[in-house]
């Protein structure tokens, strides 16, 4: 999956980064208006608004290759870098049957998600949270195969690990938002999401121009 030079997703409105009722998603029940992404960025619809298609999920079992792609991908970053695990915590969202947090000696915190729909979760520094796949219902099947999420979800964490992934707290018309941005070595994307009050990110400094995670040193 490709990236433009610039990509702009948006601001979401949601409580990122809390715990929620359940996997982050789109609300697909106005299906009149255009299609959400996951921090706001508009659409179009994979299918007509008013198709069936969007009311069912017939196959959720094509996501499970997202699960062992996020074994490996742990995996990988473990042995190549110098990190801290912690497996388990208050869980991101209800539906989560295992959560491993990588914290780096330096450099932005990652939090993977392994849910029940099957579908993976990340959390990429402290507030930024992306679902693969955003909905999972049969009408987004065309632009939500596993092999193309697999590869963002890879090129995101990619993005992250080499310190290029930054983060900054900013008002939007009385909102408190952190706009976030990944710099790809074929361009960036960059978007914001809603801060909720009282969130940890909000004691630490508005810039964060996240460095690289330090290689782990072999014996």
């Amino acid at each position: 999956m490709g990236h433009r030079a610039e990509r702009s997703v948006g601001a979401d409105v949601g409580s990122v980064g809390q715990p929620s009722a359940q996997r982050p998603s789109p609300d697909i029940s106005g299906r009149r208006r255009p299609f959400v992404g996951q921090h706001g960025g508009v659409r179009d619809w994979p299918l007509p608004p008013d198709d069936p298609a969007y009311e069912r999920v017939t196959n959720p079992e094509r996501f499970l290759p997202l699960h062992a792609a996020a074994d490996a991908l742990v995996a990988r970053l473990e042995a190549q870098h110098e990190v801290e695990r912690r497996d388990g915590g208050p869980p991101a969202y209800q539906g989560v049957i295992r959560q491993v947090e990588l914290i780096p000696a330096t450099g932005a915190p990652l939090t993977i998600c392994w849910d029940d729909f099957p579908a993976v979760s990340v959390i990429y520094g402290t507030v930024v949270q992306e679902s693969y796949p955003q909905c999972g219902c049969d009408a987004c099947e065309a632009i939500e195969q596993p092999d193309e999420l697999i590869q963002e979800l890879e090129q995101k964490v990619q993005a992250l690990v080499a310190g290029r992934f930054s983060e900054r707290v900013v008002n939007d018309r009385g909102r408190t938002v952190l706009a976030f941005r990944f710099r790809f070595e074929d361009g960036s994307e960059s978007g914001g999401t809603h801060i909720p009050h009282g969130h940890p990110r909000l004691e630490g400094p508005p810039t964060i121009d996240w460095p690289p995670w330090p290689p782990r040193q072999q014996p």
